[in-house]
């Protein structure tokens, strides 16, 4: 082999050396940013289900408040018919 042949492929696996290394600096950034992705959107699945969990429970105590004054209304109007002063309350 002439040495002109052997210059040029020593300068072509340098090169080729050189993108693999890039290469794998790449892939890591990538695979950095695709698991801070992955954080992220875990984050933000754990906030959506814990502000859907509030808005229940919010959703549940102002039913139950509600069926309080509705009793509350109900044994008022029930002490109004059995004509019940209120003063001994």
């Amino acid at each position: 082999m002439g040495t002109l042949l052997k210059s040029s492929l020593n300068e072509s696996f340098k090169a080729y050396d050189c993108l693999l290394k890039v290469a794998k600096v790449a892939n890591s950034q990538l695979q950095g940013g695709l698991e801070e992705l992955e954080s992220a959107r875990e984050d933000v699945r754990n906030r959506r289900q814990e502000a859907g969990e509030q808005s229940e429970s919010a959703e549940e105590k102002a039913n139950q408040l509600m069926n309080m004054l509705s009793s509350v209304l109900r044994t008022m109007a029930q002490m109004r018919q059995l004509g019940v002063a209120w003063y001994y309350l």
